[in-house]
């Protein structure tokens, strides 16, 4: 049993770790798009435009895309000043999507170094890791139970009872997949929401009060 537990605790990090490396390079529709879901927890999305929050006008009066964000990010921070909340952002989906990007870098740095969110935002990158193993590893083995299939069918075995398992099998992998997906998002939201939140609220703590 421990063996077991010991080779299923092996497998989920080399999975971690082999996903991670080829995600970038993948079909996005496999995993989840970081990029966009990070932009989707400062902005709100409309079709194919972003529109502005309330959210994203405090980290745009705080200075915090201009800072972390580059020339981009001194744009972006502009857009939002001078666009109303709930309305269209004027600019490219891309380049906010990078912009923010690199903000969440920025202030993950932050607030991992911060004793008091440390534990919590270890919890969420320990679920992220996970979910994001699951998924990895049904979409491996998704093209596996249907070669086993095809094997048994070419072997000449009662095929009624191959198809069955092997269509079985599929559509457990399948279905779990799926789901794993919806957590990694959900919980890849999450984390990235309280990044931006927490890090505004460490950079605005950090800055001397105005004189009265």
């Amino acid at each position: 049993m421990l063996v077991g537990a010991t080779f299923a605790t092996v497998i989920g990090l080399l999975a971690v770790d082999f996903s991670d490396a080829v995600e970038d390079n993948l079909v996005q529709w496999l995993f989840v798009d970081e990029k966009a879901v990070c932009a989707e927890a400062i902005l709100s999305t409309e079709g194919n435009f972003y529109t502005n929050t309330s959210f994203a006008m405090e980290l745009a009066e705080a200075g915090v895309l201009s800072k972390f964000g580059g020339e981009g990010g001194a744009h972006l921070e502009n857009a939002i000043k001078q666009t109303p909340p709930r309305s269209e952002l004027q600019v490219d989906r891309e380049s906010a999507q990078d912009v923010l990007r690199r903000c969440y870098f920025a202030l993950k740095n932050i607030v991992f170094r911060e004793g008091n969110y440390f534990i919590e935002m270890r919890d969420y990158k320990n679920r992220i890791d996970f979910s994001r193993a699951i998924v990895f590893i049904c979409w491996l083995l998704a093209p596996v139970s249907i070669g086993c299939t095809i094997w048994g069918l070419s072997r000449d075995a009662e095929r009624k009872r191959v198809v069955g398992h092997g269509a079985t099998l599929l559509a457990l992998v399948i279905a779990l997949g799926l789901c794993a997906k919806v957590v990694l998002a959900h919980e890849e939201d999450e984390q990235d929401k309280r990044v931006f939140g927490y890090g505004l609220t460490l950079i605005m703590a950090d800055r001397p009060e105005s004189p009265k």
